[in-house]
C-alpha cells in the first residue's frame, strides 16, 4: 500500500480544520474508523456499539452519522432482506478517493474486496458489531 490508505492519514484528514467537523462528529468518525476493515475499508459497527464506545446516546450517534453523510465524509449502505435491515456498512469517502488511485494496480488489495463482503459480514456477526 502506498501509505495513504491507513488510519494515521485518515485521522489527519478528519482533524483538518477545513472540514469544520464538530467534536461529536470527529469522535464518532474516529470510533467508526477503528472498526474499519483494512482490506475492504468497510466499517460495520452497530449503533449500540458506537454509542457504548463514544459514551454518547444512540440518538447523538445517529445525528453525527447523518451529519457526516451530509458533509460527504462517509457514505452509508444498508443491506436489506425481506424488508428488514440486516446491517449498515459505512465507508469513508477519503478512502474511496484514495482507493481510486491504486485500484488500477492488479495486485491491489482493493481489486477483489467485494468478494470478501461475505467474510466481512460473517466477521461482523461473530464479533457482535451490529
Amino acid at each position: 500500500m502506498d501509505g495513504k490508505l491507513n488510519n494515521i492519514a485518515l485521522l489527519r484528514h478528519l482533524g483538518s480544520e477545513k472540514l469544520n467537523l464538530t467534536s461529536t462528529e470527529k469522535l464518532v468518525a474516529i470510533i467508526l474508523m477503528t472498526h474499519r476493515n483494512n482490506i475492504s475499508m468497510m466499517c460495520c459497527p452497530g449503533l449500540t456499539l458506537l454509542s457504548r464506545e463514544t459514551k454518547f446516546t444512540r440518538r447523538t450517534v445517529q445525528k453525527a452519522i447523518k451529519s457526516l453523510i451530509k458533509k460527504k465524509e462517509i457514505i452509508k449502505l444498508q443491506i436489506k432482506n425481506d424488508k428488514v435491515y440486516l446491517k449498515s456498512q459505512y465507508y469513508f469517502l477519503y478512502d474511496i478517493d484514495m482507493a481510486k488511485t491504486i485500484y488500477e494496480d492488479e495486485n491491489s488489495l482493493f481489486r477483489n474486496h467485494h468478494e470478501n463482503e461475505v467474510d466481512n459480514f460473517e466477521h461482523c456477526l461473530a464479533y457482535n458489531m451490529f
